[in-house]
């Protein structure tokens, strides 16, 4: 199972949730304006690799702001954004990218970055994520507990029959933000960090221009990750895949 790849896992959780009719692809969501109102969903790309296994989803690189949008009952959904691992991944001092982009919508300010210090890059960035946090959707989601930001982690594991399937870990990162303290770190929270990220324009390999983004991430506990995250009510333990929905309104 080592040989499988972190997307393979990804996409075979997405499918099946699909296929049991239990979720949908987040970007064909209905649910979608009303779940992410600051941002608009985008189209997934498809893997060129061989779809093998003929899954109904077969995605490669990064989509939309979340993946899948999965029915917890007749009246309540949840959107995931699914993170998968080659094994059961360990949550202390686990960080995880979950935004990164200008959060100046307009993009009305060009830097002259080749121009800018390290220090006036980070500065600048900070800045902008700042002044536009409002309105933005990593922030809003962050701060939105009735529509908080959710991560599933999935990695596979042989079950009772000898067929490869995929066990979940789920954990609410607006949870985690709300129970956060304050912090004098470039995001105000702890368990958070606000960085910059550069973005390479390229044509046939060559970089021909660089500039940056902001980068917006969580990092659990050194120590005790799920101890902590489990006494705030924002993780589950590890459990089967066909579970998710129970799973899914007990973090919520």
């Amino acid at each position: 199972m080592q040989n499988m790849s972190a997307m393979f896992i990804e996409n075979l959780l997405c499918s099946l949730i699909l296929d049991k009719g239990i979720g949908v692809e987040a970007s064909k969501s209905p649910n979608w304006k009303s779940y992410f109102k600051f941002v608009s969903p985008i189209q997934d790309g498809q893997s060129s690799k061989p779809n093998t296994l003929n899954l109904s989803i077969w995605r490669d690189g990064r989509g939309s702001f979340s993946d899948m949008d999965v029915f917890i009952s007749e009246n309540e959904n949840a959107f995931v954004d699914v993170k998968g691992c080659k094994s059961q991944p360990k949550l202390n001092a686990k960080k995880v990218e979950l935004w990164a982009g200008r959060a100046d919508s307009k993009k009305s300010k060009n830097y002259a970055w080749e121009s800018l210090s390290s220090e006036e890059i980070t500065s600048a960035i900070i800045k902008e994520y700042h002044e536009n946090k409002v309105g933005l959707q990593i922030h809003e989601s962050l701060t939105d507990e009735k529509r908080p930001y959710i991560l599933a982690f999935a990695w596979p594991v042989i079950d009772g029959n000898g067929i490869v399937t995929p066990m979940v870990q789920l954990v609410n990162v607006t949870k985690l933000w709300k129970h956060a303290d304050a912090s004098k770190n470039a995001i105000g929270k702890k368990f958070f960090v606000l960085r910059n990220k550069a973005v390479y324009n390229k044509i046939d390999e060559t970089t021909i221009s660089k500039s940056y983004v902001c980068r917006v991430e969580v990092k659990f506990n050194k120590q005790g990750a799920f101890e902590y995250l489990s006494s705030i009510g924002a993780c589950t333990k590890p459990f089967y895949w066909h579970d998710i929905q129970a799973q899914l309104k007990a973090v919520k």
